[in-house]
């Protein structure tokens, strides 16, 4: 018996956007409709790169903001106006994700978007104190840079490949 085959939803889009390209654009004659195609072929070519690699590079990016987020309590410990930010991170710090859910990749995103927000406020916190003389201060700015400069670099590696060779979009 051949086991029954099942395709991923990446071998999906994948033959969405070949049907696109081969069946469907050879025959179009307005620009606007090629253009369309031309547009709807490329976002499915990063949706492909998408489902194979967003949700190790959102757990990778999980991974990074919780350690940084977790120096950033000590130093938010005791500052006007940052109590609410900090048990905000703490508590999000203590929670562990049940081990009987799958980590969607809605989840993961959630997750992310969440710590993002406090990486966000932070920065606004550190801007505002304008704290040059605190060293821990620098040391958690300095960490926020290197996090905002790794996630452009993986930012790319999703990007780039989706649309490399596939020429203007119109």
């Amino acid at each position: 018996m051949k086991p029954i085959l099942t395709a991923t939803a990446s071998e999906i889009v994948h033959c969405v956007r070949k049907a696109l390209e081969d069946w469907v654009r050879p025959v179009l004659q307005g620009k606007s409709e090629l253009s369309y195609v031309t547009t709807a072929s490329h976002l499915l070519s990063y949706v492909e790169h998408m489902i194979e690699h967003e949700g190790q590079m959102l757990l990778d990016e999980t991974i990074l903001l919780r350690d940084i987020l977790s120096r950033a309590v000590d130093w938010l410990h005791g500052r006007d106006g940052a109590m609410d930010l900090k048990s905000s991170i703490a508590a999000y710090l203590l929670e562990t994700r049940p081990i009987n859910v799958y980590p969607s990749l809605r989840i993961i995103g959630e997750e992310v978007a969440l710590l993002r927000q406090h990486i966000c406020d932070l920065l606004s916190l550190l801007h505002r104190e304008n704290s040059d003389a605190d060293l821990h201060a620098q040391d958690l700015h300095a960490e926020i840079r290197k996090y905002i400069a790794w996630q452009l670099v993986q930012e790319t590696r999703l990007v780039e490949p989706s649309f490399r060779g596939r020429g203007p979009r119109r």
